[in-house]
Formats: C-alpha cells, sequence, structure tokens
C-alpha cells in the first residue's frame, strides 16, 4: 500500500513516524520514498541505507511517486550490506524533524527550554541552515536558553527553534530544566501503518506462543 502528501513536510513526517516506528519495535522495513529509490532501515542497530529502488525502470516512469512501508522478512544478504555499509539513522531522523520545523518548535520542544549539546553534529551531512556552525558552538559551549541563543547570535528564534528540533529528535541535546521525555511525531492514522501494527502484533504472539 502507498499514501500521497501535498507538501515536502508531510513526506517528512511520514518518514519519520516510520523511522521512530522502525525504532520502537526494532524492525527492518524498506522505505519506498520516490520512485528511483529506496531507505533500507535496520531499527535495532539504527542504520540505514539508500539503494536504486526495486521497481523495474519502465514502471518508474509512469507511476507517480508513492510512499510505502514494506517489512525486510528474512534476508541476511541486504541485512548484511545495510550493516557493512549503513548510515545512523539519527541524521535521517534530523534531516526529517529538520524539515518539518520549518515553521517552528516541534512536539516536545518548548520555547523557554535551556538545552545543551551531547554531541557534535555531522553538519557536513545534515541540514541545519547557513548558521548551523554557529548555534552547534554556542549550544555545546554552556546550557543555554532558546531565546538567549537567539539574541547572542543575532538570529530570528526560528531558526533557532528548528536546530533545536533537529537535535532533539536526532537525540543529540540534553534539556536542562526539565526531564527528559520521549519526542514522538503526529502520527496520522493511515491505512499503510496501521496494517503495519496488526502484523507486528500478530508476530509477537507467535513468538511468544
Amino acid at each position: 500500500m502507498s499514501v500521497t502528501f501535498k507538501t515536502p513536510q508531510d513526506v517528512d513526517g511520514w518518514l519519520l513516524e516510520q523511522l521512530q516506528f522502525c525504532q520502537e519495535h526494532a524492525l527492518d522495513a524498506v522505505l519506498q520514498v520516490a520512485n528511483d529509490y529506496e531507505l533500507v532501515i535496520l531499527g535495532q542497530e539504527r542504520l540505514y541505507a539508500r539503494r536504486d529502488s526495486s521497481l523495474p525502470a519502465s514502471v518508474r516512469k509512469i507511476l507517480p511517486a508513492g510512499y510505502r512501508h514494506k517489512t525486510m522478512g528474512d534476508n541476511p544478504e541486504l541485512r548484511r550490506w545495510v550493516l557493512d555499509c549503513g548510515r545512523p539513522l539519527e541524521e535521517l531522523v534530523w534531516n526529517c524533524a529538520y524539515g518539518m520545523a520549518v515553521d517552528g518548535l516541534l512536539p516536545g520542544c518548548r520555547r523557554d527550554d535551556v538545552v545543551q549539546l551531547r554531541q557534535w553534529p555531522n553538519l557536513t551531512r545534515l541540514n541545519a541552515g547557513k548558521q548551523g556552525v554557529r548555534l552547534a558552538a554556542l549550544l555545546s559551549s554552556r546550557p543555554t536558553s532558546l531565546v538567549l541563543a537567539s539574541r547572542i547570535l543575532d538570529m530570528e528564534e526560528r531558526e533557532v527553534f528548528r536546530f533545536y528540533s533537529a537535535c532533539k529528535y536526532a537525540g543529540m541535546i540534553h534539556t536542562v530544566n526539565r526531564a527528559e521525555a520521549p519526542v514522538v511525531a503526529h502520527r496520522r492514522e493511515h491505512k499503510n501503518i496501521t496494517l503495519i501494527r496488526r502484523l507486528f502484533s500478530h508476530l509477537s504472539q507467535m513468538a511468544h506462543a
């Protein structure tokens, strides 16, 4: 099954939903996010790799862009390939969250948060805007409020909020002024994800029978 979206933010939201679902349940999956390529996800190892679409070239040209979640099944060769050449899943999560946060903070992030980076993001591979290096340098040096960071760096708050949201969802930042809590993208209940949940529940029951 596939789903269709109207905006880049919708696509990022769908992809982030699938990634969080795979992480939460340690699932392996193949996500088709365009007609010409797929993302192979290892949920437990938190790795991903991009490969050419499995759709025939003739089909890619005539089908509209579709977004599909397929379980990997028993495929040791594909798993081994991802283990050998995969990238950290947090990078993909970051880019999805950054794309979704174009208008401000994502759920689980607050304007009054005081934060400090746990690790320096790989800004050569991540979407972080022109001020990403300056923000990373400031937020890694000391705990800083988001509003104060925007004033120190003379940046719009929205830019700081977007960077923080990506950090938060990728697990790269510590919120100093309140207890940490898992952040989850807003999940739309469409047929695709419902079927996946039912399948996972069925497999879990079989494993414990």
